[in-house]
């Protein structure tokens, strides 16, 4: 994130919008803006409410040739307080990717905790929250304990959210006070879990600190629990609105901001955030109205609101579209936008292209669109006062960021052919013209011309039919606030018979709008309740069924079990029978083959004492001879 331009380099600079970018595309989620709050010491300046063109501010640019003013004390704490807002965004950041890799996703603030920062109107957390929920999921770690608990019922942040709870409760006007993870009550939290035993559970009550200081009561209930988003008073802080991306400090010392006239004594009072976003949403609005009359050129404020405006009437549902802020791209020496944007394939980006003085002798806005094709990409721009100066200007300072970003993709420059300006203040009208053509799909030409009182009156109808919900919240605020001014001055324009009939008849509307919300609400509660008693005998019924199915299982299953068991006992005996038998037929067999063996022993010892007697008697003949033959001789 580059640190914030110098005074001399910020004679454009107006409150409402900083650098970042927006998109709007189907497959990921709107990226939503991001408001911060941050201590300064001084409070925030008046700024004027009375329409002024941009030309009527003071130059104040610094180059060859023109004198250098010497910064302020104001804007020396502005750039001191750049620094520390660089530095506490970066830790920001850091801890919350640190959060999500840890618990696996964003379940570290639980929806309904996160849900009520809408209401109270900041986007994001705040530095304090996030750094203390850091240190309490890193004792989590150490104790070896489940992240989940943390949240639980009974767990530790859910009980200090709920007690921070009920003690903000009695100064809600209407409704319950939303669950709101504060800097205090985190910071009280993580103090109870270091104070534990490392072998103790988790849990634990939280106590609000009697010493805590008591909330300045506002007018609305949203902003009830607003100050536990900054660390000092409510008088000493500084508005800072800005995109995702990162942010640039705003001019706030300019000398048109310290002619605002005070406030007239019938205008409603607002204090605290409230008055700060009331303020910042009016200046913008007032911009709006100067810019869309004829003589004016358009500011980085109000072109910022109608390229969201239109980029939201105008959106692709398959193609996707991504808008930087106006100061994103400048086109003079020097310069270099903060990073190279990370696009998709046949994803579109729009930027507006602000050509500053001295390069120009007035000031102009000229419009850049990106398209990315695989790894190359596709810059055109717009001009609708074109000069071979500025485009080989914006080019080499294109050419000069890819060179330092490294990118490694080819780019390829078309010079589109857009309709001429015939005066010195309608540019920013034509950028708006041709980025509204690329979101249509229509090549851009020089003829027609523009016709810049039907061009004003169609932005002021878009203004007028816009969803607000399809804007970021600042865009939204500021368009809220300009519908506010443009009905209070059509109606101051009518005569006292007018506003009278109108106040009769809004008063006639009125009262059968109430007495139709009545009979709505009345009908809407007959059928809630016949609802409900429907939906609690359908669960009754559910439950009966299943609990007769849960019987009839578990009868089943404790006659499968006797049988299983049965036909295992059966299976068992059939085996031990078998083998009974097979052992019966080996003896049957071994008493066979014994037989036999005892008759052949039998058999062998009739013929051994056979071959003795004949052995015998043949030695007998023998002996009979031999004593014939003796005596013969």
């Amino acid at each position: 994130m580059p640190p914030p331009r110098p005074p001399s380099q910020r004679n454009n600079t107006r409150l409402g919008f900083s650098p970042g970018t927006s998109s709007i595309n189907v497959g990921s989620p709107y990226s939503p803006t991001s408001v911060r709050l941050v201590s300064c010491s001084k409070p925030l300046p008046s700024v004027q409410t009375g329409r002024s063109s941009s030309s009527q501010s003071p130059d104040r640019t610094s180059a060859p040739g023109y004198p250098t003013p010497t910064p302020s004390s104001n804007e020396r704490k502005t750039r001191i307080n750049a620094k520390r807002q660089e530095k506490s965004y970066n830790s920001r950041e850091d801890n919350i990717a640190w959060l999500d890799h840890v618990w696996g996703g964003a379940d570290w603030l639980p929806p309904d905790v996160r849900k009520a920062l809408i209401e109270f109107s900041f986007p994001q957390l705040a530095v304090d929250v996030v750094k203390h929920m850091r240190s309490i999921t890193e004792l989590m770690q150490t104790q070896e304990m489940a992240l989940d608990s943390l949240w639980a019922e009974g767990g530790p942040l859910r009980e200090g959210v709920n007690a921070d709870v009920a003690r903000k409760q009695p100064k809600r006007r209407q409704g319950p006070a939303p669950p709101h993870l504060s800097a205090a009550v985190a910071k009280n939290v993580l103090e109870s879990l270091q104070q534990q035993n490392a072998s103790s559970p988790a849990a634990t009550n939280y106590v609000p600190d009697p010493q805590e200081p008591e909330e300045e009561e506002v007018t609305t209930d949203s902003f009830a629990d607003a100050e536990d988003h900054v660390s000092e008073s409510d008088d000493n802080v500084v508005l800072l609105v800005e995109t995702a991306g990162a942010s640039e400090i705003q001019d706030l010392t300019s000398p048109a901001a310290k002619k605002r006239p005070p406030t007239p004594a019938n205008e409603p009072v607002f204090t605290g955030a409230l008055k700060r976003f009331r303020s910042l949403s009016w200046y913008t609005a007032d911009r709006l109205l100067d810019c869309l009359t004829p003589g004016n050129q358009m500011g980085d404020d109000a072109l910022q609101v109608l390229c969201e405006v239109v980029m939201a009437h105008h959106r692709q549902k398959h193609h996707p579209v991504r808008l930087f802020h106006p100061f994103w791209f400048q086109s003079q020496e020097g310069f270099q936008p903060r990073s190279f944007p990370r696009l998709d394939d046949g994803c579109i980006a729009g930027f507006p292209i602000h050509c500053p003085k001295p390069w120009e002798p007035l000031e102009h806005w000229a419009f850049g669109v990106m398209t990315a094709k695989g790894e190359n990409m596709q810059l055109r721009i717009h001009d609708s006062a074109p000069t071979p100066e500025r485009y080989e200007r914006i080019k080499k300072r294109f050419e000069a960021w890819m060179d330092v970003s490294s990118y490694s993709g080819d780019v390829e420059f078309i010079k589109e052919s857009c309709p001429r300006q015939n005066d010195t203040w309608s540019c920013g009208l034509h950028a708006v013209a041709c980025f509204r053509h690329v979101l249509k799909g229509i090549p851009c030409s020089e003829k027609p011309a523009l016709d810049i009182p039907a061009e004003q009156a169609h932005h002021l109808s878009l203004l007028r039919t816009i969803d607000t919900r399809l804007l970021p919240t600042d865009v939204s605020n500021t368009i809220e606030t300009f519908r506010s001014v443009q009905r209070e001055a059509d109606l101051r324009r009518l005569s006292a018979d007018e506003v009278r009939r109108l106040r009769d008849e809004s008063s006639n509307r009125l009262q059968k709008a109430e007495m139709e919300r009545v009979i709505g609400d009345q009908a809407l509660d007959k059928s809630l309740e016949a609802f409900l008693a429907h939906v609690r005998q359908q669960k009754s019924e559910n439950e009966r069924k299943v609990q007769e199915e849960k019987a009839r299982f578990d009868t089943l299953n404790r006659i499968y079990k006797v049988r299983e068991d049965y036909e295992q006992k059966v299976k068992a005996e059939a085996e031990k029978n078998r083998i009974q038998e097979e052992v019966r037929k080996a003896e049957e067999i071994l008493r066979v083959a014994k037989s036999k063996l005892d008759d052949a022993s039998v058999k062998h010892d009739a013929s051994v004492t056979k071959f003795k007697e004949s052995f015998a008697s043949a030695e007998a003949e023998d002996w009979e001879v031999n004593l014939e033959g003796v005596s013969k001789m």
